[in-house]
């Protein structure tokens, strides 16, 4: 005699499977997005502002070179569509002031990042050289122990477009024969 059929566990063997299905079909076609993070670099040394011309005028300037690392801990790929720079400000004996009377340009040595893309899972190191000028005179950066810059990157990915923010702080040092003309003037 032939067993009888248990309707039930093939009922619940068929949910069973069937569910296991959609789950599988859904983390598969799931959408994921990049996750791209910016930082400072270290380097050999910290970064500082050295260098530039002597002058004491708006023809002065400091020059700096540093490292940001880019990271894309995501599953999905990213493109660097723009890439942005601005002084935030000085910051002496541990006071953030804003400043509005400085330009800074700051360029991308070796390659430009506009129009790459960050493969998952995968790091990039950057060498930039950045450059502050004063408009009027340099007092400020004669004065203040260091310069925040604030890095702006926009990405897309799969998901659409969203931005990264980083900010370095950057020392400034010297030009020593600059400052020393400066502080003659103001004496």
């Amino acid at each position: 005699m032939a067993e009888p059929i248990d309707f039930l566990a093939i009922g619940l063997s068929g949910i069973v499977i069937a569910l296991s299905g959609w789950n599988l079909y859904l983390s598969h076609y799931r959408e994921q997005r990049s996750e791209v993070s910016l930082r400072p670099e270290g380097s050999d040394t910290p970064p500082e502002f050295k260098g530039g011309n002597l002058a004491i005028d708006d023809s002065s300037y400091w020059s700096s070179n540093y490292y940001l690392k880019l990271v894309n801990n995501g599953e999905k790929s990213a493109y660097i569509s723009s890439f942005d720079h601005q002084l935030r400000g000085l910051v002496e004996d541990d006071e953030f002031e804003n400043t509005d009377n400085f330009s800074i340009k700051v360029n991308e040595t070796r390659q430009s990042w506009v129009g790459t893309e960050l493969e998952p899972h995968s790091t990039k190191r950057y060498r930039l050289y950045a450059k502050i000028s004063p408009e009027d005179d340099i007092g400020p950066l004669v004065n203040a122990d260091s310069a925040v810059i604030e890095h702006t990157l926009e990405l897309e990915d799969n998901k659409g477009s969203y931005e990264v923010v980083c900010d370095t702080e950057v020392a400034l040092i010297g030009p020593e024969q600059a400052i020393e003309n400066w502080q003659k003037q103001n004496e």
